[in-house]
């Protein structure tokens, strides 16, 4: 597979269970990749779009556009929404405490510990996120 695949450009509602369905179709997608990289990948991009759908639209209507692609080397996924309210950059994501598992808030810090590069930029009223991870060989 030397050009990208694309694994999904789809845009979907900013509801919880269109990201339920979405994450579970897109896991086989992934099948040429390790188990750990599957399973990581489509856990931290479920943390994004459910961040998306709580914290940006705070379950308000919208729609959240998704597109992922994938070649030997890289996987990479920009997702963009039009919610009203921007993600703080300053905010880092720690380590969790392992004596103090927390049941919220580990968003972030699965999805930076799971792909190589994670950017975000609030575009005029978009927010762009672009994420990528070096996959095979490239690692």
């Amino acid at each position: 597979m030397d050009s990208n695949v694309v694994v999904a450009a789809e845009t979907l509602p900013a509801t919880l269970e269109a990201v339920s369905h979405f994450v579970a179709g897109i896991e086989s997608s992934f099948d040429t990749l390790d188990v750990s990289d599957r399973t990581g990948i489509t856990l931290a991009l479920q943390e994004l779009l459910v961040n998306i759908v709580v914290h940006a639209y705070a379950h308000l209507p919208g729609d959240i556009r998704v597109n992922i692609q994938m070649n030997d080397a890289m996987v990479n996924a920009v997702v963009e929404d039009d919610g009203p309210n921007a993600y703080d950059p300053e905010r880092l994501p720690k380590a969790p405490d392992p004596l103090d598992l927390q049941e919220h808030g580990m968003g972030m810090f699965i999805i930076q510990q799971t792909f190589d590069d994670v950017s975000y930029a609030r575009l005029n009223t978009v927010n762009h996120w672009h994420l990528s991870k070096r996959i095979g060989a490239s690692r």
